[in-house]
């Protein structure tokens, strides 16, 4: 019995290791997700940039149809709006859009990444490097920062 044993424990171990880590991460909701969509115009200084933001929706769906409502929504420009995009779906992680305030200047930037933290760190980043020597430190982090944590 003791070889039957021992076989039937290297064989078992694996899937009560997978069982035991299942357990103590708890069960998640499948499928949520956040989304970001952008409007670009290739001339960032004349034409503006609008974004949307969304995270913690319980589809991709969902999250895709509340980040262009939310890009369309926050211009009054028919080109903005119609060049409003989803460009990311994400799960489980931030989303941080960076920009100079002042009208007419060409920084912008945004990210997803694995923290709140990162994503405005890199979406600053970003900024900086569209908005020129001279407004670099004028880019700011929006309000658009969120975190999907319903995964």
């Amino acid at each position: 019995m003791g070889g039957d044993m021992t076989r039937w424990m290297k064989w078992a171990a694996p899937g009560v290791a997978l069982l035991l880590a299942t357990m103590a991460t708890g069960p998640r909701p499948a499928g949520a997700a956040g989304a970001l969509a952008v409007a670009k115009p290739e001339n960032i200084v004349a034409d503006g940039y609008s974004y949307g933001t969304a995270f913690n929706y319980d589809t991709e769906d969902e999250a895709r149809t509340t980040a262009l409502e939310r890009c369309r929504s926050s211009t009054k420009s028919e080109k903005r709006r119609a060049l409003c995009k989803v460009i990311v779906i994400f799960k489980g992680q931030c989303v941080a859009v960076a920009m100079d305030p002042k009208d007419g200047t060409p920084g912008v930037g945004w990210s997803v990444a694995e923290t709140r933290n990162t994503a405005e760190h890199q979406a600053l980043t970003n900024c900086q490097d569209t908005a020129g020597a001279d407004r670099r430190d004028a880019c700011r982090v929006d309000k658009g920062v969120g975190c999907d944590t319903k995964w």
